[in-house]
């Protein structure tokens, strides 16, 4: 019974007893209760009128956690004992917000157990490592979670989609997409469907922190392991949605999955298919790690997508699920101790013109190609000589396809250590200078000029800036 205030409650209930023994009932004084409370314990959990949830009451929460303590300290037990535990924590989940999360691997190896023990609850089965994680999180958790009985509507809507190219999202006017990788294209349909969600709202967790978010999907198997949590049929699904409920939980994000027909998904359905990846070559990780042991390791990568990183601290040009930021240029550089570069080619002016203005240091994977109007900026920033790539094939590759890039069949590519300081770049100079010149040398001539006579040189304002080879 609910009421306004505890005498109209008092009231409400006096009448319904009275009506409920006038036509025959009983009433079992003993498991009423008469007096109106704000807090009650109903069907073995606390219910909250005033806070609006529901707890387990502490009786329940120790014999959970003796429960899970026990059998997370053996490596075998009966498939019964495990029963007993899973059937415990499933009539828990009521008042145990993310408790759906943390049963399904013990669920899904009850079933397994069973099926090899043709029935017979009394076999012993093997109590795995990822059964015990699942355990200890009942054992830490279970004591402080609450359920909310009733949630604000959801204030932002985000439309997903996957096909065997990629992923595509929108949120409000924004859109993203990219490529799967190599492994993510052999997953199942329903596993790509819930990873489309997961990198949609990781691209976008800057407008959705603290929201409740409705996610429109077109996939009802997808759609059902999010709203449910997770489920047995198949782990991989399962992974993903523990996944993204996780990620959810540590940005402060409900999600509520609903269904949208696919002719209706159209933005989201258009970005899965249509992609713009012209940029999306990658440098051979193994030519980046000598080139970190030459310069030293960056503390970002500017220009790079969750395919094509060198490091996990990344920018990229568009909402990214794995990026740190996006947009380089809306960036301060010289925050940063060491800076990674390697732009699209149409962007290395634009890139120097930043490093003058905020005179960060850094390291720029460019293009031997010394007739660029951008070359002579280049080399007056440099504070180190600079690397020639030497190595002629898988130098740079597309991550998704391992295609090769085909301006390697007829350029070299250089690294080149910079600093937007002019000073650091006159010091490297004149130190080059002192070990360069010899008595009785004559200075060479030309501003910007590229030499071949004893190995690769560049010159510039007469003096030699060595090109070493990598």
């Amino acid at each position: 019974m609910c009421s306004k205030s505890v005498e109209d409650c008092v009231a409400c209930l006096k009448d319904t007893v009275e009506i409920l023994q006038n036509v025959g009932f009983c009433i079992n004084m003993d498991k009423s209760v008469l007096v109106p409370t704000k807090r009650i314990e109903y069907l073995g959990n606390i219910i909250d009128s005033e806070a609006m949830t529901v707890t387990l009451p502490a009786r329940r929460v120790k014999k959970i956690v003796e429960s899970c303590s026990s059998l997370a300290s053996r490596n075998k037990a009966k498939i019964r004992e495990v029963a007993r535990v899973v059937g415990m924590l499933v009539a828990a989940i009521p008042a145990v917000e993310l408790g759906k999360l943390h049963y399904r691997i013990l669920e899904k190896a009850k079933i397994v157990a069973l099926k090899v023990g043709k029935g017979n609850f009394d076999k012993f089965m093997t109590i795995s490592k990822e059964m015990k994680m699942e355990l200890s999180w009942w054992i830490s958790e279970v004591g402080t979670q609450v359920r909310k009985i009733i949630r604000t509507a959801p204030s932002v809507e985000v439309f997903t989609d996957a096909s065997d190219l990629g992923w595509g999202g929108c949120v409000l006017k924004h859109s993203t997409n990219g490529k799967w990788t190599t492994e993510e294209s052999c997953l199942h349909i329903n596993a790509r469907e819930l990873k489309a969600i997961l990198f949609t709202l990781q691209s976008f967790a800057y407008l959705l922190k603290g929201c409740h978010v409705k996610v429109m999907c077109d996939n009802t198997t997808a759609i059902a392991y999010v709203n449910e949590m997770g489920g047995t049929k198949s782990l991989e699904c399962n992974s993903i949605c523990i996944d993204i409920w996780n990620w959810c939980i540590s940005n402060d994000i409900w999600i509520t999955c609903a269904h949208i027909p696919g002719k209706k998904n159209v933005l989201a359905d258009e970005a899965s298919r249509n992609f713009n990846d012209r940029h999306e070559w990658k440098l051979n990780p193994k030519i980046f790690k000598e080139l970190c042991v030459v310069f030293g390791t960056p503390s970002i990568d500017l220009f790079a997508s969750r395919l094509n990183k060198q490091i996990d601290c990344f920018c990229s040009w568009r909402p990214d699920p794995e990026a740190k930021h996006v947009d380089a240029f809306t960036l301060n550089w010289a925050s940063f101790d060491l800076i990674y570069l390697f732009p699209p080619f149409s962007l290395i002016t634009r890139c120097l013109q930043k490093m003058r203005e905020e005179r960060p240091k850094g390291w720029m994977v460019v293009p031997m190609w010394t007739s660029q109007p951008w070359m002579g900026p280049l080399l007056q920033m440099l504070i180190k000589a600079p690397r020639l790539i030497t190595q002629k094939t898988k130098v740079l590759r597309h991550p998704s396809s391992a295609e090769e890039h085909p301006i390697m069949t007829h350029t070299q590519l250089m690294a080149c250590l910079l600093s937007g300081n002019n000073l650091e770049g006159e010091v490297y100079r004149q130190k080059v200078q002192r070990l360069s010149w010899h008595r009785g040398d004559q200075v060479q001539c030309g501003n910007i000029d590229h030499t071949l006579k004893d190995g690769h040189h560049f010159v510039i304002d007469g003096i030699s800036i060595p090109l070493l080879r990598l």
